[in-house]
């Protein structure tokens, strides 16, 4: 959802609304369609991006002419390098910490963390996920509590 004033199509006609995800200086733009919901709101679908970086996002609503407000969204994909401890204790008392590079500080409910057995299947404990709600501790590093093993 992107939010700002006066999003008015010309004619009424909103089929060119276009935002774009990009640097002028790298030319490297990502064009999505636009919805706008009213004049303050525009609902788009964040595009995928294939690295790390910090976009411009602009609108248009003539697909021609775009607005110029500094406005930016970050993409980015996280990396795990490491996990330890290697076991955790039957009794739910271990906390993982997962290092890596990446990790934003979003919202808690956001930051999700699974793991997969060799054969692909999730890890289980007591019949759920073996880890709690991650939490994010800086860019390097997310702490997860686990659930007791039966």
């Amino acid at each position: 959802m992107i939010s700002g004033k006066n999003f008015i199509c010309p004619d009424g006609d909103c089929s060119h609304l276009t935002v774009r995800f990009g640097t002028e200086e790298k030319k490297d733009f990502v064009y999505v369609p636009g919805k706008r919901l009213d004049d303050g709101r525009v609902e788009v679908v964040v595009p995928r991006y294939t690295k790390p970086d910090v976009l411009n996002v602009e609108v248009s609503v003539n697909g021609e002419d775009y607005t110029n407000d500094k406005v930016t969204y970050g993409f980015f994909d996280p990396f795990l390098i490491n996990v330890g401890p290697r076991l955790i204790s039957p009794d739910g008392n271990t906390v993982l910490k997962m290092t890596g590079f990446g990790f934003v500080n979003s919202d808690p409910d956001q930051i999700k963390v699974k793991f997969v057995g060799k054969d692909g299947r999730k890890l289980l404990c007591n019949g759920q996920p073996c880890v709690k709600q991650a939490k994010y501790v800086d860019k390097n590093t997310i702490l997860a509590p686990t659930f007791p093993i039966d």
